[in-house]
């Protein structure tokens, strides 16, 4: 089996048809569409036409040392890759305790530490800032919101008597 029929296996069936309306028992909708692109964006170019069995940790982790990614994103798709190797097994493609991607060291560890802004900082780039930058801003600071959870949201997710924001996606 290769690596590219692997995919589609578990495509089929574990992540299913991605549509945002429906109701679907398992993955989220963002968890599906992540995985999907991480698989056809990466994983099927480079290990596509490859055999399960020809397919090292090794080789695994060179790959992903060569990748022009954040070490978080590089974490994910070595986090993808072994929960498709664990599906090869789950449906006997693999022998038990075959996976190879356990054995690959990929940190997820931040290269340095974000800045932190003191008080004063913080105002003077908020002076900087368009009126439409300010409310994001503001957002970001009272809710703790990621920047991709902020851009997603829309006037329907808001809440005013409740004094809620749902989040419902992500950009």
């Amino acid at each position: 089996v290769s690596v590219a029929a692997l995919v589609k296996h578990f495509k089929e069936l574990e992540l299913g048809p991605i549509t945002e309306d429906e109701e679907e028992e398992g993955r989220a909708y963002s968890t599906r569409s992540t995985y999907t692109d991480i698989l056809d964006f990466h994983v099927v170019p480079k290990w596509g036409e490859k055999k399960l069995h020809e397919v090292r940790a090794v080789a695994v982790e060179k790959w992903l040392r060569q990748l022009k990614l954040a070490r978080g994103s590089k974490a994910k798709i070595r986090s993808i890759m072994s929960v498709l190797f664990n599906h090869a097994i789950r449906h006997e493609f693999l022998p038990q305790g075959k996976n190879p991607i356990t054995m690959v060291r990929q940190s997820g560890k931040r290269m340095r530490t974000p800045d932190i802004l003191e008080v004063h900082e913080l105002i003077a780039l908020f002076h900087q800032l368009s009126h439409r930058d300010r409310a994001m801003a503001l957002l970001d600071t009272v809710t703790g919101l990621r920047r991709s959870e902020l851009i997603g949201l829309k006037w329907l997710d808001v809440n005013f008597e409740e004094l809620e924001l749902s989040v419902t996606c992500s950009v």
